[in-house]
C-alpha cells in the first residue's frame, strides 16, 4: 500500500541471536553457516539458500518433520572463516 502521508513505525533493533525451525532431516553444526530452503526452515547453507548467519549450536531434525527442532543462529557479528576459492575480489559479494 503506498503511503500519502507520514507516519511513525515501531522500530525493534535487530536481534544477536534468532531462532529458526529446521527443516525435516537436516543436522546443523555449531559454527556453520545457516540458510533457509524454500519453504523457510532451517539448513546448512545451500547455494541459492538466503543466508540467515552463523549458528550458535548444533541442531539435529534427522528424524523430525519441519520445524520439530529449533537452532539459534548468529545474526550479526564479524566471523572469521575459511573459504576456498575466494579472493579479494570477492570482498562485498
Amino acid at each position: 500500500m503506498a503511503l500519502s502521508a507520514n507516519r511513525e513505525l515501531d522500530r525493534y533493533v535487530d536481534q544477536e541471536l534468532c531462532r529458526y525451525g529446521v527443516a525435516a532431516g537436516a543436522r546443523v553444526f555449531k559454527g556453520g553457516f545457516v540458510g533457509l530452503n524454500p519453504a523457510g526452515y532451517a539448513r546448512p547453507l545451500v547455494a541459492g539458500d538466503r543466508c540467515v548467519g552463523v549458528a550458535y549450536e548444533a541442531a539435529d531434525n534427522a528424524d523430525g518433520a519441519d520445524g520439530a527442532v529449533a537452532v539459534r543462529v548468529f545474526t550479526q557479528g564479524d566471523f572469521e572463516h575459511a573459504l576456498t576459492g575466494a579472493s579479494t575480489v570477492d570482498i562485498g559479494g
